[in-house]
C-alpha cells in the first residue's frame, strides 16, 4: 500500500473580502484546485501553491443565485461546476492565457542538479496564466443534495 504523508500545508489566502473559505477541491489530475468562499471561487496551481485567478460574484448576482457551496472540476480541468445555495449550477470556464504563457516561473541557481537532471522538470514546476469565464447558470428545479 502507498499512504500519502507529509506535512501540513497554510495558505495564504489573498481574498479581497473578510469572508472564509470552506471548500478545496483539487482538479482530477490534482494540477489545480478550486477554492471556494460564500460569493468567490479561486483557482490554484497545486505545486508550488500559487493563486492563478478569482471570480467575485457581485451582491446583485449573489442575491440571486445564493452564495457558493460546493465545486466540482470537469474531468479534463476546462470547466469548474458550482453549486449554490438558491438551486442554481454556475459554470465556469477555465481559459488559457493568450500571449502570457507562465504567471509563476520558478528561478533556480545557475548549475541546479534537478533541473539538469530531470527533463521537463521546468517546465512542470511554471503556473499557467489562465482565466475564469461564468457561463450561462443552470436553475435547477429541486435542491442539490448528497
Amino acid at each position: 500500500m502507498y499512504f500519502l504523508t507529509g506535512w501540513p500545508r497554510r495558505l495564504l489566502c489573498p481574498l479581497r473580502s473578510a469572508e472564509e473559505p470552506f471548500h478545496i477541491q483539487p482538479s482530477s489530475q490534482r494540477f489545480y484546485f478550486a477554492l471556494l468562499s460564500e460569493t468567490q471561487l479561486s483557482v490554484w496551481f497545486s505545486r508550488p501553491s500559487v493563486l492563478i485567478v478569482s471570480y467575485i460574484e457581485s451582491a446583485k448576482a449573489a442575491a440571486q443565485f445564493g452564495f457558493y457551496q460546493k465545486a466540482e472540476w470537469k474531468p479534463d480541468d476546462s470547466m469548474v461546476a458550482v453549486a449554490t445555495a438558491n438551486g442554481y449550477i454556475l459554470l465556469f470556464d477555465v481559459l488559457g492565457g493568450g500571449e502570457e504563457k507562465y504567471l509563476y516561473e520558478p528561478v533556480y541557481p545557475k548549475g541546479s542538479p534537478r533541473v539538469k537532471v530531470t527533463p521537463g522538470y521546468k517546465e512542470e514546476q511554471c503556473a499557467p496564466a489562465l482565466s475564469l469565464e461564468m457561463k450561462k447558470p443552470v436553475d435547477l428545479e429541486a435542491p442539490i443534495t448528497r
